[in-house]
């Protein structure tokens, strides 16, 4: 919502649709007449705010993602390169590191990459 309101702060028809979902949120009204994440374009100019607003969030996951997998490989490191476990506990943990691997990738299949997709592709 932090997005939308700084993307739409000098749109008027965006204003007017983030008011409306503020109904709802607040008073449990249905409005039905769609919904708007960022607002790319007006006419045939580019709407810079929803731009840098794409631009922001984009990078905040980029820096998440990086700073995941630096943690992962570190921890891979970590236990192969460990010698005072024994091979059934390595074992163990990488049995659970697997599980965790299957339990991130989920998410990041079934609502990052479409949710990505979905709200750059206006801007296309």
């Amino acid at each position: 919502r932090y997005c939308a309101c700084f993307s739409l702060a000098d749109n008027p028809i965006g204003k007017e649709i983030l008011n409306r979902s503020e109904a709802l949120a607040i008073e449990g009204i249905a409005i039905g007449d769609g919904w708007l994440v960022l607002h790319f374009w007006e006419g045939d100019a580019l709407h810079v705010r929803g731009l840098i607003t794409q631009l922001a969030g984009g990078s905040i996951i980029i820096v998440n993602f990086s700073i995941a997998i630096m943690l992962c490989s570190l921890t891979i490191q970590s236990l192969q390169s460990e010698s005072t476990l024994s091979a059934s506990y390595k074992r163990l943990q990488f049995t659970i590191l697997r599980a965790l691997f299957a339990q991130s990738a989920i998410p990041i299949v079934l609502v990052y990459i479409p949710c990505g997709v979905g709200i750059s592709l206006p801007l296309f």
